[in-house]
């Protein structure tokens, strides 16, 4: 079962798609050896799952030989995904079936349908993800604050509304840094005097800089776009989008030296896309090492699971065994060295 977001952490949506599963393999004779739940887990962000990554593991062990899903973009939403499921159908003997129809692997019509409404979940995937990119340019623009995610040191939940003791905070950090006090060094010196970040975790010079390099501590708002970030994290600054729509800390000009002060030398955002390198299976996707089998390969698949009869030991080993030498990751050189940079 896999549901993309549960807001209020309930599961409810796994639990109604768990039960019809449970029915189906009721009428059709068939033993639930094991349940694989990703809960508030998106199946087109591209992050592992690791109940996905377990059902491989345990189809390729032999454990179980068929596979129950709500439906197939339960299952997944990219192609790519969706042929290592015919793959495991052709070389393990897997089944698949969904609580909403049949789709039979065996015949080209099944594998039709199956690839048919794996496209049309890959687009609806990709229409939904513009639409919020744009919505949320939107609301940058207009200089509305972030409906989700935590809240920013100095603010409180609404992210608008100071905390005057962290905002001193903030001021304090900004003025020491800015007169060219090494970050670790204000760090070391919040840590000392027993004050903690948002989460009550010590002061770290990521986390310092972080904070002093936000846009929202000077009463702007900036953008991020998702094709900006390198793998999963984001880039320390964005775009400016809109001035004086909240309190400020600390001014726009203090925020533009700490900016400039604490954005690493070369660190635009890439406009390349990740090194991928091949496994040998053919794979291209992002982060797999070339030696790790589908079993153990990172690429993100949305987890759903059920069974029949399980299987003895002598089960089909994993289709995916390294033929050749294997291709390292490319990896990016780092900026050239500036004196003086970090602080």
């Amino acid at each position: 079962m896999r549901i993309s977001h549960d807001r209020t952490g309930a599961g409810l949506g796994v639990a109604r798609q768990e039960d019809d599963c449970r029915a189906l393999c009721q009428r059709k004779g068939w033993d639930v050896v094991c349940v694989y739940c990703d809960n508030d887990v998106s199946a087109y962000s591209g992050k592992p799952r690791k109940e996905w990554l377990r059902l491989l593991a345990d189809i390729a062990a032999g454990r179980i030989d068929a596979i129950v899903c709500w439906h197939v973009d339960r299952l997944t939403r990219t192609p790519r995904e969706l042929e290592d499921v015919i793959d495991l159908h052709d070389q393990a003997g897997i089944q698949l079936a969904t609580a909403t129809g049949e789709i039979d692997l065996a015949t080209p019509t099944g594998r039709l349908v199956a690839r048919t409404l794996g496209a049309a979940a890959r687009h609806e995937s990709e229409q939904k993800g513009e639409r919020q990119r744009r919505a949320a340019r939107q609301a940058a623009e207009q200089g509305k604050a972030p409906r989700t995610g935590m809240r920013g040191y100095g603010y409180q939940r609404d992210k608008v509304t100071v905390i005057e003791d962290e905002a001193a905070i903030i001021r304090e950090a900004a003025r020491r840094v800015l007169s060219s006090e090494a970050v670790r060094a204000v760090a070391a010196d919040l840590n000392a005097r027993g004050i903690v970040t948002v989460t009550g975790k010590q002061w770290t010079t990521t986390s310092l800089s972080a904070v002093l390099t936000v846009a929202r501590i000077s009463g702007r708002r900036e953008y991020i776009p998702a094709e900006t970030y390198t793998g999963h994290t984001r880039p320390r600054t964005g775009e400016i989008t809109a001035t004086k729509v909240w309190p400020h800390i600390i001014t726009p000009a203090q925020s533009d030296r700490l900016r400039a002060l604490l954005t690493p030398p070369g660190a635009a955002p890439p406009t390349a896309t990740a090194p991928v390198s091949t496994c040998c299976r053919g794979c291209s996707a992002a982060g797999c090492a070339g030696t790790r089998c589908m079993a153990g390969c990172t690429t993100a698949s949305p987890v759903t699971s059920a069974s029949r009869t399980p299987v003895g030991p002598a089960a089909a080993k994993s289709p995916c065994t390294p033929t050749g030498p294997t291709t390292k990751p490319v990896t990016r050189s780092s900026p050239p060295w500036t004196p003086g940079w970090p602080p």
